[in-house]
């Protein structure tokens, strides 16, 4: 797949032209399940383009690493926490005011956190701030997206 010109051309096995307008949609979505064949379908207002995404070296796992991430995505608290910090970086001490625990109770999920390279720390003057990483969305995509509040 690659542009030339103002026309995508798409290898495939077989020949089709889709003759699309200025306001018509492509939607490209990647997928690892699609590997590595193409998809091409139309709708009413454009096309969508299915394509296949190569492992990546980089994003395979050892069992260990698994079960050390999952595990620390298994309690609810560190998972307010990951959807604090995606925010903005906090410290130990504005996540305890943040979520009403105590500062002992939050970094101990902050290290299990951290032990499984869901959060990571940078060092700004004398506070050390916890960010996440992009571990879990290498996962699962849009990870996030899937946790509503508590009080909605």
């Amino acid at each position: 797949m690659h542009w030339k010109n103002d026309t995508l051309i798409i290898n495939k096995p077989f020949e089709r032209e889709i003759d699309l307008k200025d306001t018509d949609t492509i939607m490209l979505i990647p997928s690892f399940f699609t590997w590595p064949h193409l998809f091409v379908d139309t709708f009413k207002n454009g096309v969508v383009i299915t394509y296949g995404l190569q492992k990546r070296a980089d994003l395979i796992y050892t069992p260990k690493e698994l079960l050390l991430t999952f595990k620390a995505l298994s309690e609810p608290t560190r998972l307010q926490i990951l959807k604090t910090v995606s925010k903005s970086p906090c410290t130990t001490q504005g996540l305890s005011q943040l979520l009403s625990l105590g500062t002992s109770t939050v970094s101990r999920h902050l290290q299990i956190l951290k032990e499984a390279n869901l959060l990571r720390t940078t060092k700004q003057k004398k506070f050390v701030l916890y960010q996440i990483t992009n571990r879990i969305f290498e996962l699962v995509p849009n990870f996030l997206d899937f946790m509503r509040d508590d009080n909605k």
